[in-house]
């Protein structure tokens, strides 16, 4: 039986009346990631918006851009739809469109982009990070998808991490701890994506 689990989801009544607890924790930048080698680095919300309704096709490469898309009511949908109103359009006809790729797991999906020649799709900073060079994470209208992004406002996707537990989950001392590693004396909001910023750091050190 798991004691703790990570998640950026939120808890359906269904799940909170089984007695699983959220406890929030902070915040992960959301990529627009690529497959290495398509010839781009940065990318804009009305690029995005030409891509999923299908307007913009190829890569800077040659190569076809190919979307790799999470369910509907996935979190990862309902960040990237809320970017503008033209994105959500444009995701909602993504979904309509008859033999599209699907990725149901944030592994499956960035296994997906990874191995789909010229493939689009989003990650969490963490999986660009666990597979140097082989995703191609874009900046979006100038901004990188970076911790300090997040945490300043100045990046907009990123994903809520929350706890998940049960009211007899053993380890509540674990998780104190865990939140106590966030610097102290500082307000909870600025708190988020601490702990990514001192991986990246340390990754960029490695």
């Amino acid at each position: 039986m798991v004691d703790v689990a990570v998640s950026s989801k939120i808890l359906t009544p269904e799940e909170s009346a089984q007695g699983a607890l959220a406890s929030d924790y902070g915040k992960i930048p959301l990529a627009v990631v690529s497959t290495a080698g398509v010839g781009k680095k940065e990318i804009t919300t009305r690029e995005l918006e030409d891509i999923y309704t299908g307007k913009l096709t190829k890569w800077p490469n040659g190569e076809t851009i190919r979307i790799i898309l999470r369910p509907r009511e996935d979190i990862d949908t309902k960040i990237l739809g809320e970017l503008s109103p033209g994105m959500g359009r444009a995701l909602r006809e993504a979904h309509k469109k008859p033999g599209m790729i699907f990725s149901i797991t944030d592994p499956e999906a960035t296994e997906s982009i990874i191995k789909t020649p010229g493939a689009i799709g989003t990650a969490a900073i963490c999986c660009v990070i666990d597979h140097k060079g082989r995703l191609n994470a874009l900046s979006l209208n100038g901004r990188k998808a970076s911790a300090k992004g997040v945490a300043d406002g100045t990046y907009p996707l990123a994903k809520d991490l929350r706890f998940i537990t049960t009211g007899k989950t053993p380890p509540a001392a674990w998780i104190s701890f865990a939140l106590s590693t966030l610097p102290k004396g500082v307000p909870l909001r600025k708190k988020r994506a601490y702990w990514l910023r001192q991986r990246m750091q340390e990754d960029h050190e490695a």
